[in-house]
């Protein structure tokens, strides 16, 4: 039976766990896989489907509609289920049907329709049938009686394409409950979603999955020149491998960095670990993947490879650490194994027939590119022998291949053959040190080279200028640094020729371009002498918005905005290094000052403190006010990172000049941090002093949020003072300005502080409410610190009022997440929350432990207790001791005291886990 008309639906099956049947009873499971096999062919032919493959237990049947699909399913699963299977035990097949156009020829079948029922076969397990949507839209209608689908929502399947909804077949006389689908979304990850299909790599694949499950293989590299396909195969190698996996499979991409010294940082943002003040950032994160079990993916490491020690020493601080890594050069460390990606298979030399073009992946891959950008393109008796030699001329390099076939609106394979032949003949691409490249090297360039002579001259002048961005760009950045009315047409020819690429950011479009590409780029800006105009003028563009961080952080659109600074930080850092190499110390400190808010926010103390060190390096050049401004956001950064004392000096230094130049904004920033600092440290006699000058200062300048900021800060000073009304009276104030700055999260905190006030007064009603807005608003802005110390703000006010159990869920949360972002100050009030839990629980004694932990961190860091919290840990630590005597309650504190930071954290997760208070106390 054939299907030449409409679109064909496939039924893929295969036994779960045969393997191991295989090995437990090899003669019992030669029989039961016969009759398994015409159980299957029976069912399938009884739905009007054909079987078109077998290949071992796995079949593949074709059917005339997805509802047939369907109904042969059905059939297959019911005579499975009732049959009597002996020794092996019963035969659980899992099965995936999925309806979409492919080729079909010598009685099988091609095309991505086939990739994507294979992919949602390997989510399933046995017994569960699953439908893509495009199958369970067309067979709704029609289902079998009794028969329904169960909508199981949006999945990533391990092809990284686009996300499927997946529905599940139910029928009342067969298993409806299954484990979680074994998709990406069932393990953490961070893999981003790609446009187009895998073609071809089988073999590599299976070899690097193979590479990367051997005991004895901790760090793979793959390399290999640009354009062979090293990203692509990686991605789908960990997306693949991710069930292995327990704590995830991430992906880092390098390509935009050019410092060693930014390797780890990178790592750290994908696996979200923080800075911790007073921690390094090595062990840090040897920390945190120590007792993991993580997969990386390392892309584009040729550039840093001076950072390859430091990679390695985190393999032998965390062993269910494996790393898969991309590059053109091999990181020449112990334990590193190579695996060199080949190109895609080519035809046979002299190939001229259909047959020969359609069983080789470069000419599979030219043919699906080409139908990207004229739907109606096929391999045909005529173009065949044109395809081979053009493929073979690429040397079956992907992205070569990708290039070519882009401009296929414009030329047919025999005129695209002899137009790269005439480009690779008249131009000189092999100057400049390009002789040494490999020569696959030297074709992609050749290629890259042809696109770049198909566009007319105002295309070429922004594809090379283009290369100025690190990391990508946007419409309106492009246009202020090229400067030019036709940059979006232009734009969009470049990517209709693959030579830029687009993806979508917060709704709106981002360009970026393959790094290869851009090199070449960066070259031809450089032969056409335009790399000093247009680096500076990109300094300029990045310098000025550097310089809106602060205003564009604390405004209305707060979170917008956050999100499109972050996606220009390497454009920061490249500007900022263009002005450091430049020794241009105006430039360089204001782009230091001006990213603070931005470090800030994102946690990266270290960075931000070495950049804003550097600056201040140098010598001369810069106006007093960029170097003020400098001075407080190192001193802000040394904050986060729990350098207090260092902190103080560099704050009162800004100050001073601030002062020296009559820059009263500036002087306002350093005194609210100085009030901070102080606060942290209990200098209270001081504290106060600082915020007298701060409120006179702020009300001067006349600035909302500023004079808002500076109000909760001497609302703090108060109420540590136990002046609780004057602490009210200045937040109520602060509320009213904050609210007319529209500032989100500088709101959060001030109803979190008026939250303190009123939960010192006893009526913890109304500082929950105050908490939960709070909560509300940080969740909005995903900002995890204020979110954390709302939560447990909260949960202080739902002991007493008796919820416990919602207590105990967001002192988990929050004591979590304070960890993870590094944040040590904040660790001990989260232990005495849990302590004050474990004794309302009836385990007082465990609590006590934590009480000496969270007593040794307090005096290490040097801080104190809040107002708020100081009254809870007094009269927690009164419970506990009357509920366990003086004696046990000492050695108690003493087993705390001898905690190291992170065993306390696990103890007290630990402890909160087995509190049980039921819905409700």
């Amino acid at each position: 039976m054939r299907y030449n008309s409409g679109t064909p639906t496939f039924l893929f099956t295969d036994i779960e766990g045969s393997t191991r049947r295989w090995e437990s009873h090899p003669d019992e499971m030669r029989a039961a896989l016969a009759r398994h096999d015409a159980l299957v062919r029976a069912a399938v032919c009884g739905a009007q489907g054909r079987v078109f493959k077998a290949v071992g237990d796995a079949f593949c049947a074709v059917f005339p509609s997805p509802a047939a699909a369907v109904r042969g399913a059905l059939a297959v699963q019911r005579a499975l289920a009732a049959e009597s299977w002996g020794a092996p035990g019963p035969l659980r097949v899992r099965a995936a049907i999925h309806c979409g156009a492919a080729e079909e020829r010598d009685d099988d079948y091609f095309g991505p329709a086939l990739n994507r029922v294979a992919r949602l076969l390997c989510a399933g397990h046995g017994g569960q049938t699953l439908l893509s949507r495009p199958a369970a839209d067309a067979a709704a209608d029609a289902l079998p009686t009794g028969a329904t689908l169960r909508d199981l929502g949006e999945r990533r399947l391990k092809d990284l394409a686009r996300p499927e909804r997946v529905f599940q077949l139910v029928a009342a006389d067969l298993p409806a409950d299954f484990p979680p689908l074994r998709t990406l979304d069932a393990r953490p990850n961070n893999l981003p979603a790609q446009v187009t299909a895998m073609i071809g790599r089988q073999k590599e694949l299976a070899r690097v999955r193979a590479r990367l499950r051997e005991p004895g293989v901790r760090l793979l590299t793959l390399t290999g020149p640009g354009g062979t396909g090293k990203t692509r195969l990686a991605l789908q190698s960990v997306a693949e491998l991710a069930d292995e996996f327990a704590h995830g499979v991430w992906f880092v991409a390098l390509a935009p960095i050019r410092e060693a010294g930014l390797v780890l940082p990178a790592i750290a943002a994908a696996l979200g670990v923080n800075e911790a003040p007073g921690r390094c950032l090595a062990d840090g994160l040897k920390e945190f993947l120590r007792e993991r079990r993580t997969l990386l993916l390392l892309d584009n490491f040729e550039q840093v490879l001076d950072a390859a020690p430091e990679v390695a020493a985190l393999l032998e601080a965390a062993a269910g650490l494996k790393l898969l890594v991309t590059s053109r050069a091999l990181l020449r460390v112990y334990g590193e194994n190579d695996f060199q990606v080949p190109p895609l298979g080519l035809p046979a030399r002299g190939a001229t027939r259909v047959r020969q073009c359609r069983d080789c992946e470069a000419a599979l891959l030219f043919a699906e590119r080409a139908r990207a950008v004229r739907p109606d393109f096929e391999i045909t008796e005529r173009n065949a022998q044109a395809v081979a030699e053009l493929c073979a001329q690429l040397d079956g390099l992907p992205l070569a291949i990708e290039l070519a076939a882009a401009q296929i609106r414009l030329f047919s394979p025999e005129a695209m053959l002899t137009q790269l032949r005439r480009c690779c003949g008249s131009l000189d691409l092999l100057s400049g040190g390009a002789r040494n490249l490999p020569e696959r090297q030297r074709t992609l360039r050749s290629t890259i080279a042809w696109s770049h002579e198909l566009l007319d001259e105002q295309e070429r002048a922004v594809f090379r200028r283009l290369s100025v961005f690190c990391g990508g760009w946007d419409q309106e950045s492009a246009a202020a640094v090229l400067g030019q009315d036709r940059v979006l047409a232009a734009l969009g020819s470049l990517l209709d020729k693959s030579l830029v690429r687009v993806v979508e950011a917060d709704g709106a479009p981002r360009f970026t371009q393959l790094e290869t590409i851009r090199e070449f780029a960066c070259e031809r800006l450089d032969a056409d002498g335009e790399t000093e105009e247009f680096r500076r003028r990109h300094q300029a563009f990045f310098l000025a918005l550097a310089e809106t961080c602060e205003e564009r952080l604390a405004g209305p659109d707060q979170q917008a905005w956050f999100g499109r600074l972050s996606r220009e930080l390497d454009n920061f850092r490249a500007a900022l290094a263009r002005a450091l190499a430049q020794r241009d110390a105006d430039a360089a400190l204001r782009l230091a000052a001006g990213l603070g808010p931005l470090w800030l926010k994102r946690g990266q103390y270290t960075e931000g403190r070495a950049r804003i060190e550097s600056a201040l390096a140098l010598a001369g050049g810069a106006p007093p006010a960029a170097r003020a401004r400098a001075i407080c956001a190192l001193g802000a950064m040394l904050n986060g990172l729990g350098e207090l004392a260092a902190a103080l000096a560099r704050l009162e230094e800004a100050l001073r000049q601030f002062r020296a130049i009559g820059d009263r904004k500036g002087a306002v920033c350093a005194l609210t941090d100085m009030a901070w600092v102080l606060t942290y440290q209990g200098e209270m006699e001081r504290a106060e002093a600082v915020t007298a000058q701060l409120l006179a200062e702020s009300r001067a300048l006349g600035d909302p949020r500023h004079h808002a900021l500076a109000l909760e800060r001497a609302a703090s000073v108060a109420l540590e003072r136990g002046d609780r009304q004057r602490s009210m009276a200045l937040l109520e104030e602060a509320l009213v300005l904050m609210r007319r700055a529209q500032d989100k999260l500088g709101l959060a905190i001030l109803l979190n502080v008026l939250g303190e006030d009123v939960r010192s007064g006893g009526d913890f009603a109304r500082a929950a409410g105050l908490y939960e807005e709070s909560l509300g608003l940080s969740s909005e802005l995903e900002n995890p610190f204020w979110m954390s110390v709302a939560s447990v703000n909260l949960a202080y006010c739902l002991i007493p009022m008796g919820d416990c159990a919602r207590a105990r869920s967001l002192a988990t949360q929050s004591l979590a997440t304070i960890h993870a972002i590094g944040n040590k100050r904040n660790i001990p009030p989260g232990l005495v929350l849990i302590c004050a839990l474990a004794a309302a629980a009836g385990k007082a004694e465990r609590g006590a432990v934590l009480l000496g932990a969270a007593e040794k961190f307090l005096a290490e860091q040097g801080t104190v207790l809040v107002y708020a919290d100081r009254g809870i840990y007094e009269q927690t630590v009164r419970d506990v001791r009357a509920a366990v005597g003086a004696a046990a309650y000492a050695a108690a504190r003493a087993e705390g005291g001898a905690l190291s930071l992170e065993a306390a954290v696990a103890r007290a997760l630990g402890l909160a886990a087995e509190l049980d208070f039921g819905p409700k106390m």
